[in-house]
């Protein structure tokens, strides 16, 4: 993963949501009450935007300092670029 300069000086990225993969959406299972009996009902799936990222399909992960050391070291070792 790389990251931009602007993510590495603010140290905020944006990265993909790991709940939906990148999808926004999501099945949950809603609890769904049967009038006709005292106590029942049932689950059932419903399609509704990610609570992780609201929908957005990414998440803002912070970029510790040591991260960011890490980072710079291999830039200068020419492992990344």
């Amino acid at each position: 993963m790389t990251f931009s300069e602007r993510e590495l000086r603010e140290g905020v990225a944006l990265v993909t949501c790991p709940e939906c993969d990148g999808e926004g959406r999501l099945e949950y299972e809603i609890a769904v009450p049967d009038f006709g009996a005292y106590r029942g009902g049932e689950l059932q799936g419903k399609i509704m935007d990610c609570e992780m990222c609201e929908g957005y399909g990414e998440v803002e992960v912070e970029i510790t300092e040591e991260e960011l050391q890490i980072i710079v070291q291999l830039e200068n070792s020419g492992s990344i670029h």
